[in-house]
Parts: structure tokens; sequence; C-alpha cells
């Protein structure tokens, strides 16, 4: 059987809210995690290796300032090709 690590859980949430084609944050993938919640930092390294290997780009939320993650289109080109 296959042991799931706490990265593989945010790897699953943040593909799950990634799927839903609008921006998420930090905070959101927290919550989705299915396992024990995985620390902030941990959440954060798993978004940043994300953003650099090309699944996901950031974006600010004018209204405060935050970092919010929408699926880049590398992610994206990937659900249209298999419709």
């Amino acid at each position: 059987m296959v042991r799931h690590t706490k990265r593989d859980h945010i790897w699953t949430a943040t593909l799950e809210l990634a799927g839903r084609g609008e921006a998420f944050s930090h905070a959101e993938v927290v919550a989705a995690c299915s396992s024990e919640p995985p620390s902030g930092r941990t959440v954060r390294d798993v978004l940043q290796t994300m953003v650099d290997d090309g699944w996901l780009s950031t974006e600010i939320d004018p209204s405060d300032g935050s970092r919010r993650y929408v699926p880049s289109d590398r992610l994206t080109s990937l659900s249209t090709a298999a419709q």
C-alpha cells in the first residue's frame, strides 16, 4: 500500500483547487488538505515549487495585496487536451 506524504496531499489539494479555474490562496490549500493540516511553510514550499515548475502562476489580490495562485497555461492545456 502506498503511503502518501503531506506534500502529496498538498499537491492533490492544489490540483483540485486549480481545477476550478479560479484564483486561490495559501490558506485555501491548507483547508483543502484531507490529511492532518500541513505546516504553512511546507504549503508555501510546494506552491513555490509548482510555480517554478510552471504548473501555477501567481497574482496579487488588489483588495488586500495577498498572493493568489491560478492555474498556468501549462496546467490548463492539460485539461483542455483531455477533453
